[in-house]
């Protein structure tokens, strides 16, 4: 029941420079131990760690959030 992208369209995705996240869609904490599905699909899709935006260095991240205000 989880719509995660399939592995070749992340690939695409991350050849065409997008930037991606990796979200739970969590409604309750105990839900947040489905990070692991979209960690998973990420490596699926090939995505590198710095085409996710979530696994930057804090600094990194806040950089990139600053830039798309």
């Amino acid at each position: 029941d989880r719509l995660d992208a399939p592995a070749d369209v992340i690939r695409r995705a991350v050849k065409r420079g997008v930037t991606l996240t990796i979200s739970t869609d969590s409604h309750h904490t105990s839900d947040l131990v489905r990070m692991e599905y979209g960690v998973e699909w990420a490596r699926r899709g090939w995505a590198p760690r710095t085409s996710v935006a979530n696994t930057l260095p804090l600094a990194e991240f806040e950089e990139w959030v600053g830039r798309r205000r």
